[in-house]
């Protein structure tokens, strides 16, 4: 609501000086940028990896190098930003028998006819990531343990307030949330206020290397994925192979597939005649499908 998320702010910097290049010469830049796989570019920046700040010493900057070429070709902000932090680029390699699924994320009719590139992609993260991500999980963690939650900022005047507001006043000089901040600093202590903002993202990552590494082994075994029929085994196989190895940390992308498996999992033992039963069957359908 108030400009205050970091990735907004980056990919509308990168969106002003990509589109500043013509399209066909990005088109052209991203194509060759494409053919150069993550492997490479990890290895051409290990050169440069000790002269960079701290926070751009990045171990594996490779994928984020690969998605900057895809992005390139994007036409708008929406869809330069969602390439640029999408888990799978595209659900047809991953999903049998996918297609681009209809959402606000991926049908530009939907999209704000907003002026700048940063309204925009607030406006997108309004529509999807906030009520399809964050307030969902909020709701089902409080309500799981009886607590009722409230976000009193997404009292819908104040969000209607908000978007009458001028983006100057939610971004100034470098500083994000200007408005929320002023206000505060009339009953908060400054070192309250301005202090970074702090994250309680669990270590995914971490966990599938460790504790949960037998149990993601069990559902992301090859040929459990081609039993059952609905995914395609070859990019998950190889990511989770990166990833136990430490070559890459895919946590993101794998527990989406992890989620699925499951979830289809707990369906299974619900029904009756399960087991090898249900994964015949889900091979017939895989079958037929091809």
């Amino acid at each position: 609501m108030f400009g205050g998320y970091r990735h907004h702010h980056s990919v509308a910097k990168l969106w002003k000086w990509t589109r500043a290049v013509p399209y066909p010469v990005r088109t052209l830049l991203a194509d060759g940028l494409g053919r150069v796989r993550p492997e490479s570019w990890d290895r051409m920046s290990g050169a440069v990896r000790p002269v960079l700040p701290k926070r751009l010493r990045d171990r594996h900057p490779g994928p984020a190098f690969y998605r900057m070429a895809l992005a390139m070709k994007e036409r708008g902000p929406e869809a330069f930003g969602r390439t640029l932090f999408a888990h799978w680029k595209d659900a047809g390699p991953v999903v049998m028998g996918a297609g681009r699924v209809p959402l606000a994320l991926t049908r530009a009719d939907q999209w704000a006819d907003l002026p700048g590139a940063m309204d925009r992609l607030m406006y997108l993260d309004l529509v999807t990531f906030l009520p399809d991500d964050i307030m969902v999980k909020v709701d089902r963690a409080t309500m799981a343990v009886g607590l009722e939650a409230r976000a009193p900022l997404l009292d819908h005047r104040l969000v209607e307030f908000c978007w009458r507001l001028p983006m100057r006043m939610k971004v100034r000089d470098g500083s994000a949330k200007h408005l929320l901040r002023e206000a505060l600093s009339r009953y908060v202590p400054p070192e309250m206020v301005e202090r970074p903002k702090k994250g309680f993202g669990a270590p995914v990552g971490a966990w599938l290397r460790g504790g949960l590494r037998e149990w993601a082994d069990s559902l992301l075994d090859r040929r459990r994925l081609v039993d059952e029929g609905f995914l395609h085994p070859g990019p998950i196989v190889r990511r989770w192979a990166e990833h136990r190895s430490g070559q890459r940390d895919w946590s993101a992308s794998l527990w989406d597939v992890l989620s699925f498996q499951a979830w289809l999992e707990s369906q299974r033992t619900k029904l009756p005649g399960s087991g090898a039963s249900s994964s015949r069957s889900a091979q017939s359908r895989s079958e037929r499908r091809s």
